[in-house]
Protein backbone atom coordinates (compact mmCIF):
# COMPACT_ATOMS: atom_id res chain seq x y z
CA UNK A 1 0.00 0.00 0.00
CA UNK A 2 1.21 3.22 -1.04
CA UNK A 3 1.98 6.29 1.73
CA UNK A 4 -1.39 8.17 -0.15
CA UNK A 5 -3.21 5.21 0.38
CA UNK A 6 -2.46 4.51 4.21
CA UNK A 7 -2.53 8.62 4.83
CA UNK A 8 -6.28 8.53 3.17
CA UNK A 9 -7.15 5.41 4.95
CA UNK A 10 -6.01 6.63 8.11
CA UNK A 11 -7.65 10.13 7.79
CA UNK A 12 -4.94 12.12 9.50
CA UNK A 13 -3.91 15.93 9.37
CA UNK A 14 -1.49 15.23 12.40
CA UNK A 15 1.71 16.86 11.15
CA UNK A 16 4.41 14.06 13.13
CA UNK A 17 2.61 10.94 10.93
CA UNK A 18 2.35 12.80 8.10
CA UNK A 19 6.11 13.57 8.61
CA UNK A 20 6.74 10.20 9.48
CA UNK A 21 4.96 8.63 6.15
CA UNK A 22 6.79 11.46 4.18
CA UNK A 23 10.05 10.51 5.05
CA UNK A 24 8.99 6.63 4.38
CA UNK A 25 8.00 7.32 1.35
CA UNK A 26 10.09 9.81 0.06
CA UNK A 27 7.37 12.34 -0.38
CA UNK A 28 8.31 16.20 -0.59
CA UNK A 29 6.21 18.58 1.35
CA UNK A 30 3.71 19.52 -1.98
CA UNK A 31 3.00 15.70 -1.99
CA UNK A 32 1.77 16.41 1.73
CA UNK A 33 -0.11 19.49 1.14
CA UNK A 34 -1.94 18.09 -1.26
CA UNK A 35 -2.70 14.42 0.51
CA UNK A 36 -4.10 17.08 3.27
CA UNK A 37 -6.24 18.77 0.58
CA UNK A 38 -7.72 15.54 -0.48
CA UNK A 39 -7.95 14.67 2.90
CA UNK A 40 -10.24 17.71 3.81
CA UNK A 41 -12.29 18.03 0.78
CA UNK A 42 -13.63 14.25 1.26
CA UNK A 43 -13.92 14.05 4.91
CA UNK A 44 -17.48 12.53 6.00
CA UNK A 45 -18.43 15.99 7.49
CA UNK A 46 -18.02 17.35 4.39
CA UNK A 47 -19.93 14.48 2.40
CA UNK A 48 -22.47 14.38 5.78
CA UNK A 49 -23.03 18.38 4.66
CA UNK A 50 -24.04 17.67 1.44
CA UNK A 51 -26.46 15.13 2.16
CA UNK A 52 -28.20 17.21 4.82
CA UNK A 53 -28.53 19.77 2.38
CA UNK A 54 -29.80 17.33 -0.45
CA UNK A 55 -32.78 16.20 2.16
CA UNK A 56 -33.61 19.78 3.68
CA UNK A 57 -33.97 20.55 -0.59
CA UNK A 58 -36.29 17.54 -0.44
CA UNK A 59 -37.96 18.98 2.73
CA UNK A 60 -38.73 22.27 0.94
CA UNK A 61 -40.07 21.22 -1.86
CA UNK A 62 -36.68 22.51 -4.04
CA UNK A 63 -36.21 19.98 -6.55
CA UNK A 64 -33.12 22.22 -8.68
CA UNK A 65 -31.84 22.41 -4.88
CA UNK A 66 -31.63 18.53 -4.39
CA UNK A 67 -30.46 18.05 -8.21
CA UNK A 68 -27.59 20.73 -7.42
CA UNK A 69 -26.28 18.54 -5.32
CA UNK A 70 -25.81 15.72 -7.88
CA UNK A 71 -22.79 15.52 -10.05
CA UNK A 72 -23.35 14.85 -14.03
CA UNK A 73 -22.91 11.25 -14.21
CA UNK A 74 -24.91 9.70 -11.40
CA UNK A 75 -25.73 6.11 -10.79
CA UNK A 76 -29.19 6.36 -8.66
CA UNK A 77 -30.93 3.03 -8.13
CA UNK A 78 -34.41 2.47 -6.28
CA UNK A 79 -34.68 -0.71 -4.28
CA UNK A 80 -35.83 -3.89 -6.06
CA UNK A 81 -39.64 -4.18 -6.12
CA UNK A 82 -40.37 -0.70 -5.65
CA UNK A 83 -42.35 1.17 -7.84
CA UNK A 84 -39.47 3.46 -9.46
CA UNK A 85 -37.20 0.54 -9.91
CA UNK A 86 -38.19 0.10 -13.27
CA UNK A 87 -35.73 1.93 -15.09
CA UNK A 88 -33.10 1.49 -12.85
CA UNK A 89 -30.03 2.41 -12.83
CA UNK A 90 -30.81 6.62 -13.68
CA UNK A 91 -27.71 7.88 -14.82
CA UNK A 92 -28.28 11.35 -14.92
CA UNK A 93 -29.89 14.26 -12.26
CA UNK A 94 -32.66 14.94 -15.46
CA UNK A 95 -33.48 10.96 -15.41
CA UNK A 96 -33.74 11.24 -11.90
CA UNK A 97 -35.86 14.42 -11.80
CA UNK A 98 -38.12 13.22 -14.52
CA UNK A 99 -38.24 9.19 -13.61
CA UNK A 100 -38.02 9.43 -9.48
CA UNK A 101 -39.17 13.31 -8.51
CA UNK A 102 -41.67 13.81 -10.72
CA UNK A 103 -43.34 10.08 -10.59
CA UNK A 104 -43.53 10.95 -6.56
CA UNK A 105 -45.04 14.50 -6.62
CA UNK A 106 -47.51 12.59 -9.48
CA UNK A 107 -48.50 9.82 -7.23
CA UNK A 108 -48.33 10.81 -3.35
CA UNK A 109 -49.71 13.90 -1.37
CA UNK A 110 -47.37 14.78 1.10
CA UNK A 111 -44.49 13.32 0.51
CA UNK A 112 -41.84 13.41 2.49
CA UNK A 113 -38.43 11.72 2.72
CA UNK A 114 -36.68 12.47 6.31
CA UNK A 115 -33.20 11.21 7.42
CA UNK A 116 -33.69 10.64 11.04
CA UNK A 117 -29.47 9.89 11.10
CA UNK A 118 -26.84 10.22 9.13
CA UNK A 119 -23.41 8.48 9.53
CA UNK A 120 -20.30 9.70 6.88
CA UNK A 121 -17.68 7.05 6.37
CA UNK A 122 -15.40 8.07 3.65
CA UNK A 123 -16.90 9.26 0.26
CA UNK A 124 -20.23 7.30 1.52
CA UNK A 125 -23.23 8.44 3.92
CA UNK A 126 -25.69 6.08 5.15
CA UNK A 127 -28.87 7.70 5.70
CA UNK A 128 -31.96 6.05 7.80
CA UNK A 129 -35.48 7.69 8.10
CA UNK A 130 -38.65 7.60 6.94
CA UNK A 131 -40.98 8.66 3.97
CA UNK A 132 -44.37 9.46 4.19
CA UNK A 133 -47.28 10.19 1.93
CA UNK A 134 -50.69 9.62 1.02
CA UNK A 135 -51.06 7.71 -2.42
CA UNK A 136 -53.27 9.57 -4.69
CA UNK A 137 -55.13 6.87 -6.33
CA UNK A 138 -56.18 5.31 -3.17
CA UNK A 139 -56.23 7.98 -0.08
CA UNK A 140 -54.30 5.46 1.86
CA UNK A 141 -51.11 6.46 4.10
CA UNK A 142 -47.87 5.12 3.62
CA UNK A 143 -45.30 5.57 6.74
CA UNK A 144 -42.06 3.28 5.53
CA UNK A 145 -38.66 3.25 7.20
CA UNK A 146 -35.25 3.33 4.66
CA UNK A 147 -32.42 3.37 4.53
CA UNK A 148 -30.34 5.24 1.78
CA UNK A 149 -26.09 4.35 0.55
CA UNK A 150 -24.97 7.66 -0.75
CA UNK A 151 -21.57 8.13 -2.69
CA UNK A 152 -19.89 11.33 -3.06
CA UNK A 153 -16.98 12.36 -5.38
CA UNK A 154 -15.40 16.20 -4.97
CA UNK A 155 -18.87 17.23 -3.26
CA UNK A 156 -21.17 15.82 -5.65
CA UNK A 157 -23.47 12.72 -5.24
CA UNK A 158 -22.46 10.19 -8.01
CA UNK A 159 -24.38 7.14 -6.50
CA UNK A 160 -27.31 6.28 -4.69
CA UNK A 161 -29.09 2.96 -3.48
CA UNK A 162 -32.44 3.06 -1.98
CA UNK A 163 -33.53 0.28 0.98
CA UNK A 164 -37.26 0.95 1.87
CA UNK A 165 -40.29 -1.02 3.16
CA UNK A 166 -41.47 -1.88 -0.45
CA UNK A 167 -44.38 -3.31 0.85
CA UNK A 168 -45.95 -0.59 3.11
CA UNK A 169 -45.87 1.60 -0.55
CA UNK A 170 -47.42 -1.28 -2.29
CA UNK A 171 -49.84 -2.16 0.14
CA UNK A 172 -50.73 2.12 -0.27
CA UNK A 173 -50.77 1.93 -3.68
CA UNK A 174 -53.16 -1.30 -3.78
CA UNK A 175 -57.36 -0.16 -3.97
CA UNK A 176 -59.45 -1.88 -1.52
Amino acid sequence: MTAYAIIMRERTTDPDVLAQYREKARLAPDDVRTIMNDIVSDSPSDNVKGIERLYAAFTRGDGAGALAEMAGQIEWNEAENFVYSDRNPYRSPNAVAEGVFGRLVADWADYEATASELFGMGNIVVALGRSKGIHRATGKKMDAQFAHIWRVDAGKIVGFQQYIDTLQVWRAAQAS
